[in-house]
């Protein structure tokens, strides 16, 4: 797998923000698909003709809507090829949607997907756990970042050429590691077998790479 590839991969795969999040709340794919982009318009402004290709990319499940330009604000990967192989569809729709956003956007956008995925980590920790007040904040800051490393990690995957899937896999956990560990530091006792019986649940569902 290519270097790109592998970023791509990861990034979806820390941040899963596709039309299909809604999924099991009783709301049609057409329903979910204008909710999520009604939550991008939000976010990032669209112009009327981005909300239209971004409409038609979700609707075409991850290809470049007919008429579509080059990338604006996100490269295309190597070659200027469109990602082959061991892709999933949301990871291709993904990088096709970052090439409708301009680079402001691009950068707005990666950022909403880093604080969707902390907030949505952070609400089911607290769930499960029921953390105070200021350990949400402490919990907060470390998932952020943990988002962060793996954005860095990612950018530079992207610009090596000896990078493999497995290593990928492996650096991800190893921050995966460090994260745990940080949010241990701020529970107590109780919290503390508590999370750490989340983390064996998880591994345990987890497949072996």
């Amino acid at each position: 797998m290519k270097p790109i590839q592998i970023a791509m991969f990861l990034a979806v795969a820390l941040i899963a923000t596709n039309v299909y999040a809604q999924r099991g709340q009783g709301q049609s794919r057409e329903e979910m698909m204008n909710q999520r982009i009604k939550q991008l318009d939000e976010a990032l402004n669209l112009t009327d003709d981005q909300v239209a290709k971004i409409k038609e990319l979700y609707s075409q499940g991850g290809q470049r809507p007919q008429g579509g330009q080059r990338p604006q604000g996100g490269e295309r990967p190597q070659g200027g090829q469109r990602p082959q192989g061991g892709f999933s569809r949301m990871g291709m729709m993904n990088t096709e949607l970052e090439t409708i956003l301009t680079p402001d956007q691009v950068k707005a956008y990666r950022q909403y997907q880093i604080d969707e995925s902390v907030d949505r980590r952070l609400n089911m920790i607290d769930d499960r756990i029921i953390l105070k007040e200021d350990q949400k904040k402490s919990v907060r800051s470390i998932l952020v970042k943990e988002a962060e490393e793996n954005r860095a990690m990612m950018e530079k995957m992207r610009q090596s050429e000896n990078t493999d899937r497995r290593a990928g896999f492996q650096m991800m956990q190893e921050i995966r590691k460090k994260t745990d560990e940080a949010i241990l530091k701020v529970l107590d006792k109780n919290q503390t077998n508590q999370y750490k019986s989340m983390m064996n649940n998880q591994q345990q569902r987890r497949p072996q790479r």
